[in-house]
């Protein structure tokens, strides 16, 4: 999410008004938006493995599912984006090389924590499918590995194309 909120503050054209009322924020904001809704899709289909299969959602009632959903949205999606967004706009103009910093040094933690919990990201089913060894692998080529591979695809469509956008408007 830091991430995204960085990605466009380097085509930042509209330094007057406040962050929140520029082209590029508002299309932070909408890149952020398809990310949260294939995440919403993920946890719809996979809630275990949205929680790394430390928990079992089969335990917790609907309501308390939404609310840890709620809590950990701020913690995890909208604070850290609003970060992002903040750094790259202090740092786009003036300091290329802290912008450039930024983007790598969340890349490199989000590569780590794959990797930390890849024996927990790589399978999709249930915390009890995954401790009985019966989960289905993301690497397989069947419905979960696609679904999550055509997910980054539109992802990354929509985020070249708002890209593109946002250059052609300077």
């Amino acid at each position: 999410m830091v991430i995204l909120g960085m990605l466009y503050t380097r085509l930042e054209r509209e330094p007057e008004k406040p962050f929140y009322r520029t082209k590029t924020f508002l299309a932070s904001c909408q890149l952020a938006g398809v990310f949260l809704v294939l995440v919403l899709v993920s946890y719809a289909f996979y809630p275990d493995w949205m929680w790394m299969y430390f928990i079992s959602t089969a335990d917790l009632s609907f309501a308390r599912q939404i609310s840890l959903i709620f809590g950990v949205f701020w913690i995890l999606y909208a604070i850290p984006f609003l970060a992002g967004y903040l750094w790259g706009m202090a740092f786009h103009a003036q300091n290329k090389m802290a912008w450039w910093a930024g983007i790598l040094a969340n890349l490199a933690l989000e590569g780590f924590l794959i990797f930390t919990f890849w024996d927990r990201y790589r399978f999709l089913g249930t915390r009890q499918a995954f401790f009985h060894g019966t989960a289905v692998s993301i690497t397989e080529l069947q419905l979960p590995g696609l679904l999550l591979a055509g997910g980054f695809i539109i992802l990354l469509i929509f985020g070249i194309r708002q890209w593109w956008g946002l250059r052609r408007a300077k």
